[in-house]
């Protein structure tokens, strides 16, 4: 991975909060997580995402539409590891630039099908500062502004913000407390890995 894509990264998410690299990875490895995901999409992998964490999960498709399915360290394709392994770069760098403490990443594949959103909010939940920062790979093959599905990042004000549109291969890293966001509805199905690195829960 390019060094100064990862400053560049580092340098946004000090002055925004967030930030973006354009090819995280190689069109091949994108190409193998994407249809990973439809096949384990096609043998009923993924289920409704839920709103809430442990016992208060629960699903409301007026807040969030997308559907998951969770990486198991045990069953992960070599377009996973590799995955894996880049990120962890990221990673380390983000921790050494800001000593956040991480320790962990976790992920799940995201699919939202047509007219699907997920509202604003952050990803870090009330009673738990364990998520540090909100990773999502987009795994998106020839899309088109046109075709919507953008992520609306929200400034400090939150009251501007920035529209990120889900271009394959494309890694946005944000903080996951501070970093107000939202999904907008797209009219095809929208596909990605999202993430949280993350200190040990409290």
């Amino acid at each position: 991975m390019i060094q100064s894509l990862i400053n560049t990264l580092l340098d946004d998410i000090e002055v925004q909060g967030w930030g973006l690299i354009p090819q995280f990875l190689t069109v091949a490895v994108i190409a193998a997580l994407r249809q990973d995901l439809l096949h384990r999409q096609s043998e009923g992998q993924f289920h409704q995402a839920a709103v809430g964490k442990g016992h208060n999960a629960q699903t409301h498709l007026s807040i969030r539409g997308d559907e998951t399915m969770w990486w198991q360290d045990n069953d992960l394709e070599i377009s996973q590891k590799t995955y894996y392994e880049n990120i962890n770069i990221v990673s380390k760098a983000i921790n050494q630039a800001f000593f956040l403490g991480i320790q962990a990443f976790e992920c799940h594949y995201a699919c939202y099908p047509v007219g699907a959103f997920y509202q604003k909010h952050l990803d870090s939940f009330r009673k738990s500062n364990s998520r540090l920062i909100s990773c999502i790979l987009y795994l998106n093959e020839d899309w088109e502004v046109a075709q919507g599905g953008q992520l609306r990042i929200y400034e400090a004000d939150n009251e501007c913000f920035i529209d990120v549109f889900p271009l394959s291969g494309s890694l946005v890293c944000m903080r996951s407390d501070t970093v107000w966001h939202e999904v907008l509805p797209a009219n095809r199905a929208r596909y990605s890995i999202t993430g949280w690195l993350c200190r040990s829960a409290f």
